[in-house]
């Protein structure tokens, strides 16, 4: 009975490692901050829209509010909760989470930021970090497909377009 329950917690110790091992990195809250700064003072926008871009966000939220708030930029038009609301209050994705109130928390959150770009800079990162990632699980998939019509210096190649094109990102 013993040698099943080191069984077990062997099991569940190697299955813990796994799943931290597959964990995509993030931080919400660096995420949280960046559009709370923007929202609350969109000159900030200026500081970071040469690099960040939606898709660099984690959270699909959070990407469709940055998406939404250069929209507005593009336009003259001041992104903040108020002018955000009607947009959001109709969008289900940001009603789960509280729709426009969401928005208001975020600004109230990041109202004293003045570091967005290190919080920018961090979601750029994790993203790049999360694309690596990606490309490295496509390289170990396609290196073990015995099946594989590439030989393996055409898939180094395209490993290495693939790195070349996420370092130009």
């Amino acid at each position: 009975m013993t040698d099943n329950i080191s069984a077990d917690l062997l099991f569940l110790e190697k299955d813990q490692k796994e799943q931290q091992y597959n964990k995509m990195p993030y931080n919400i809250d660096a995420e949280q901050l960046v559009l709370g700064a923007v929202l609350t003072n969109n000159e900030a926008l200026n500081q970071i829209a040469d690099f960040l871009r939606p898709e660099h966000f984690y959270e699909p939220v959070h990407e469709k509010i940055f998406a939404t708030i250069l929209q507005f930029a593009e336009k003259g038009i001041v992104a903040t909760p108020i002018t955000l609301k009607n947009f959001f209050d109709q969008d289900e994705a940001v009603k789960e989470i509280g729709g426009s109130k969401y928005l208001v928390k975020l600004a109230t959150m990041a109202s004293a930021l003045i570091n967005v770009v290190d919080y920018s800079r961090l979601v750029y990162d994790l993203y790049l970090k999360r694309q690596l990632i990606n490309v490295g699980q496509a390289v170990v998939v396609k290196a073990s497909d015995g099946q594989a019509a590439q030989n393996a210096n055409e898939q180094i190649e395209d490993a290495e377009q693939s790195l070349f094109n996420l370092s130009a990102d």
